[in-house]
């Protein structure tokens, strides 16, 4: 038994009530309540898959979670025609308001600001000297420019946005390169291997054993790919920069 307000209820063992969050579905005067995970609801609402054994702290749907009233039958079947828990619970989640606190919210902005920074370390280079921009520089261009993080919105629809801003700063681009390599065969064998942790578009083996690819890769990670390949080929490699795009 676990309690959630005044009433007790019988639940599953997933996540804990005390980390759980309360999303809201208000529909017909009616209000539907679910107790969930606070980033894998997030999740969900992002249309990503997630396990509801670990979504759900309690396996129902309230009129009111926090003094424990479940929802009518009823009034289920009218608003959402189901009764079945995940499927309404997906509904109030997808639809309603996920009510984060303070704390979530400026833990889920930090885990986003993060993860923005790497992103744009591994897929931006500096169109003036063809080189990587260090991620130092990327968060002191974050704290100049004040950049506000979402932590409701995903990363992918913040970035063009805050690319924008960050252009004002320095210059910025988000090309991707397409690298042809050509591997003697004596490293052709050890080299495949890392060629295929990159995005391989044309793949050759000439009849003497040696290894041709169109590799494409972030701008970002030209020299990632390189320090990689030379590491084991000794810089005994054939390599040209088709085109920028």
């Amino acid at each position: 038994m676990v309690h959630c307000g005044i009433k007790a209820v019988r639940c599953f063992k997933v996540v804990s009530v005390d980390k759980s969050i309360i999303a809201r579905y208000e529909k017909e005067g009616k209000v539907f309540e679910v107790l969930v995970d606070p980033d894998l609801a997030l999740k969900l609402r992002h249309k990503e898959q997630v396990n509801f054994d670990d979504l759900l702290a309690i396996n129902k749907i309230f009129s009111d979670a926090r003094k424990g009233d479940e929802a009518k039958t009823a009034d289920m079947n009218k608003v959402f025609g189901s009764t079945d828990v995940k499927k309404v619970s997906e509904k109030i989640i997808q639809e309603g308001h996920v009510q984060l606190t303070t704390e979530q919210k400026h833990e889920l902005a930090k885990r986003k600001r993060a993860e923005l920074i790497e992103l744009i370390v591994r897929n931006a280079f500096n169109p003036q000297t063809k080189t990587p921009i260090p991620s130092q520089r990327i968060e002191l261009a974050f704290e100049e420019l004040k950049i506000h993080i979402d932590p409701m919105k995903p990363v992918k629809e913040q970035m063009p946005g805050i690319i924008e801003k960050l252009r004002a700063l320095m210059p910025l681009s988000m090309a991707s390169l397409n690298i042809r390599v050509l591997v003697p065969a004596i490293y052709s064998g050890k080299t495949v291997g890392i060629l295929h942790q990159f995005k391989v578009l044309k793949e050759e083996w000439k009849s003497n054993g040696s290894l041709e690819a169109l590799i494409e890769l972030p701008a970002g990670l030209k020299e990632v790919f390189f320090a990689k390949i030379n590491a084991v080929t000794h810089g005994d490699i054939e390599s040209e920069i088709i085109e920028e795009k």
